[in-house]
């Protein structure tokens, strides 16, 4: 089986559903949300039962709940125009920042930008905003860094 994640080559290929005692084979399933009237779909890793491959229901590990997590904020950003984890991390190299320097800098908290970049939390649309104002003309950093304390960006 080709995995979609790299953490799933350590997961076993078979679980028992508890409840049932049916065999789950590792596998993906789509589901579908509706972010502000767009629909998105999005593909989750998972054990599902083997005789229900349109089921509503599986077997998680702590890995695939923050993946599916991550996957239905990804699916709400493209569907809010958010900033996707991937162009974060480009506009936050291209202005020469650490994940921790873009946070003392820009702001959001001094591990935002680590939990932006793998996609465990969603920018705001103000951060997303500014984002792309930096992307666009990096000089606008000086300006932020003009109302900064001396502490934020040491």
């Amino acid at each position: 089986m080709e995995f979609l994640y790299p953490y799933e080559s350590k997961l076993p290929e078979y679980q028992l559903m508890a409840e049932s005692g049916q065999i789950c084979v590792r596998g993906y399933r789509k589901e579908k949300f509706v972010f502000n009237g767009i629909e998105k779909e999005v593909i989750n890793p998972g054990w599902y039962p083997e005789d229900e491959p349109e089921g509503t229901y599986g077997i998680y590990s702590k890995e695939d709940q923050k993946q599916i997590h991550r996957n239905i904020n990804r699916a709400k950003a493209e569907a809010e125009n958010l900033l996707l984890p991937e162009q974060i991390k480009e506009i936050r190299e291209g202005l020469g920042l650490t994940q921790e320097q873009a946070a003392r800098k820009i702001g959001g908290g001094l591990r935002s930008f680590q939990r932006y970049e793998s996609g465990d939390i969603l920018p705001s649309r103000s951060m997303s905003n500014l984002l792309r104002v930096l992307k666009d003309d990096p000089s606008k950093l000086d300006s932020i860094l003009n109302f900064c304390l001396p502490t934020d960006y040491e």
